[in-house]
C-alpha cells in the first residue's frame, strides 16, 4: 500500500479564484488580509467592463473569447490585467490584478532580478492597501 504522503504529491492542486477589495482578498464567503506563497505562473489577460457587467475578455491578451484579435479591437473601455497564480501547499490561489497592482509585482521582479533572484523562487505575502472603493495589492518577499 503507497503512503499517503506520496499520494499527495502527486494530487492535482485545488484553484481558488480570489477576488481583491478595498478590505482585503474575497475567498468565496471569507475574507483574509493576506495570502502568501511562491508564485505559479503570471501571464496577459485583458477585460473590458460595461456597467459593472464583464463584456469582453481574453485569457491570453491577444485574441477575445469570441474570436477578435485585440491589436484590432483597441476599445477604450479595454484594460490590461495581470492574471497571478499563485501556490501555497496544495492551493493555488488565481488573481486578476489591476494596473497598480500589476506594477508592484513588475517592480518587485526588477529589484529582485538587479540582485540576480528570481520571482519564481521566491516566498511572497499579499496585503491590500485601501484605496477607498478598490484596493491595491502589495508585495512583500519572505525571508524566513
Amino acid at each position: 500500500m503507497m503512503d499517503s504522503t506520496a499520494r499527495l504529491a502527486f494530487r492535482d492542486p485545488v484553484h481558488v479564484f480570489v477576488k481583491v477589495t478595498s478590505g482585503g482578498f474575497l475567498i468565496g464567503e471569507r475574507s483574509c488580509e493576506s495570502l502568501c506563497g511562491s508564485v505559479a505562473r503570471v501571464y496577459l489577460i485583458r477585460k473590458r467592463f460595461e456597467e459593472g457587467q464583464l463584456v469582453c475578455a481574453s485569457s491570453d491578451g491577444i485574441r477575445s473569447r469570441e474570436g477578435h484579435l485585440c491589436a484590432e479591437c483597441a476599445h477604450p473601455g479595454c484594460r490590461p490585467r495581470l492574471r497571478l497564480c499563485l501556490r501555497n501547499l496544495d492551493t493555488i490561489y488565481v488573481l486578476d490584478l489591476a494596473s497598480s497592482s500589476a506594477k508592484n509585482l513588475l517592480a518587485l521582479e526588477d529589484n529582485l532580478i538587479s540582485e540576480g533572484r528570481s520571482l519564481q523562487w521566491s516566498r511572497l505575502r499579499l496585503t491590500v492597501l485601501d484605496r477607498g472603493y478598490w484596493g491595491e495589492v502589495r508585495f512583500e518577499e519572505l525571508t524566513e
